[in-house]
């Protein structure tokens, strides 16, 4: 059964102007993550008064017209961080600190980005 949810839209004349290098892959990533910031039901981790949201990089690949690999996803968001249009913090589990599994990583979109480029608008997206 497909899921719909309504994604915040990205500003594109916003990405033209910045001359920002992004695809629709890294612009269906930032939709999704700027989806869980705003929502309330989102896991997440406030540092420095910002609003970290864990992201489930499997659930990512579903909004994905084309389906790509778990691979793909981390190298878009490390990407997204180089350009510092998306934030991230690390958590560890605690009961094994030094291992990276139980790890969960979080992610932010700073404010002055999300205002320019997210619009006010919502678009219907399905989940396949």
């Amino acid at each position: 059964m497909n899921k719909i949810l309504f994604l915040p839209q990205i500003n594109y004349s916003a990405v033209k102007e910045l001359e920002l290098e992004i695809d629709e892959v890294d612009i269906t990533i930032l939709c999704y993550i700027k989806f869980w910031l705003d929502n309330k039901k989102s896991h997440f981790k406030i540092v420095n008064n910002e609003k970290y949201v864990w992201i489930n990089y499997k659930s990512i690949i579903n909004f994905l017209p084309k389906k790509r690999g778990i691979w793909v996803i981390s190298n878009k968001l490390k990407k997204l961080k180089e350009i510092f249009l998306v934030n991230s913090i690390q958590t560890f589990n605690k009961s094994e600190p030094n291992k990276i599994l139980g790890s969960k990583i979080y992610f932010y979109i700073p404010k002055n980005i999300q205002i320019l480029l997210f619009s006010k608008k919502m678009k219907k997206t399905v989940c396949y």
